[in-house]
């Protein structure tokens, strides 16, 4: 009888195991313009609570969303920044990750969705040359975008410093095709060393992050002036990539960075990271020297240019360029006025006078 017993209970603990899992429930609702409107009448800080804790299977729902009419399902709170909260994407399946501004103001320059759509605004023309980079799926603006995930293994440059020698090996191998890949620009908006990351599975670089509003300047992309002599002198990526290896390019060529400024790839010799920026650079002047022919990238740089039509106004700032040979300086001082960018036909680069 015992036995019998035994049998029965190993019989109904095998059935409860290969029962199907009970569906999971429904999605809540979330009205985002009922949320949005709520959220202004709060300070920021309980604004950023708020929305770094949407409740797990939230449908997410935006007024006048012609892309995902349906609402986004949302699933964990995956980090962010000072400007955003990023969810996983539970449905609709492949639009990846969901980027949501973390405060709301009734100025917008003030408000988080100006950095959000800054982020949408700065995406085709990065998509246009080449850049390796997160692929943008959907955008509405003031409201959301949504992107591709980045490789589970993904590192930053930060986090990359504490890998193996042969993993940093492949990560400088891999930077020189992703130098490459932004060759056209000397500037990408709210560029940081952290919006890198590097696959060793994958063996690539992709950029997460960017920002491009040319309407205040606050964060700008700038293409490379085809009109004078091709080379790096100007380019801010550029001198990320030499900072991330622990050099710098000076007039005589290139050598190890002063002070307390570690490379990001420690494990690689003095030589190796000069003779992997050197390798960057001859690059990037390749691909450079292969767009100056090309008509299409001459009447983008004259948009995108420091001084293209679009880049009318510079707010007051501390880093902004006066003249060619100053564009890698910062002011001491200050501007004390809003100037205007002067034509392009009278001027290579600087604020109008």
């Amino acid at each position: 009888m015992l036995q019998f017993f035994l049998l029965l209970f190993s019989l109904s603990a095998f059935a409860a195991e290969n029962l199907p899992a009970p569906p999971p429930p429904p999605p809540t609702n979330l009205d985002m313009g009922a949320m949005r409107a709520s959220l202004l009448s709060q300070d920021i800080d309980t604004q950023k609570v708020k929305m770094r804790n949407l409740p797990y299977r939230s449908r997410l729902i935006f007024p006048n969303d012609t892309h995902n009419p349906n609402g986004i399902v949302v699933g964990n709170y995956l980090g962010g920044n000072g400007m955003s909260a990023v969810y996983e994407i539970l449905s609709p399946e492949g639009l990846g990750v969901v980027k949501l501004p973390l405060f709301y103001n009734e100025k917008p320059e003030e408000s988080a969705t100006h950095f959000l759509d800054a982020f949408g605004h700065g995406d085709e023309i990065l998509k246009k040359y080449g850049v390796s980079k997160v692929t943008l799926t959907s955008y509405l603006p003031g409201s959301y975008v949504t992107v591709t995930r980045l490789p589970l293994d993904s590192l930053t440059a930060e986090q990359l410093r504490w890998s193996h020698r042969e993993e940093q090996l492949n990560a400088v191998e891999a930077l020189k095709s992703f130098a490459e890949s932004t060759a056209a620009f000397d500037n990408i908006g709210d560029l940081k060393w952290n919006d890198f990351h590097y696959s060793p599975k994958e063996l690539s670089w992709t950029l997460a992050d960017w920002a491009d509003d040319r309407a205040d300047n606050s964060f700008y992309h700038v293409l490379f002036d085809p009109d004078l002599p091709v080379s790096v002198e100007f380019s801010e990526t550029a001198r990320s990539y030499f900072s991330m290896l622990g050099v710098e390019r000076s007039a005589s060529g290139f050598r190890l960075l002063k002070g307390d400024t570690p490379s990001q790839l420690s494990q690689l010799t003095p030589e190796e990271r000069i003779q992997a920026a050197k390798d960057i650079e001859e690059r990037i002047l390749t691909r450079r020297r292969s767009l100056i022919t090309s008509e299409d990238y001459r009447r983008d740089a004259a948009r995108y240019g420091y001084e293209g039509e679009d880049f009318a106004v510079s707010l007051l700032r501390t880093d902004f360029p006066r003249d060619a040979k100053q564009l890698a300086k910062p002011l001491k001082k200050k501007p004390v006025v809003i100037q205007l960018w002067r034509p392009a036909s009278t001027c290579k680069a600087g604020l109008a006078e």
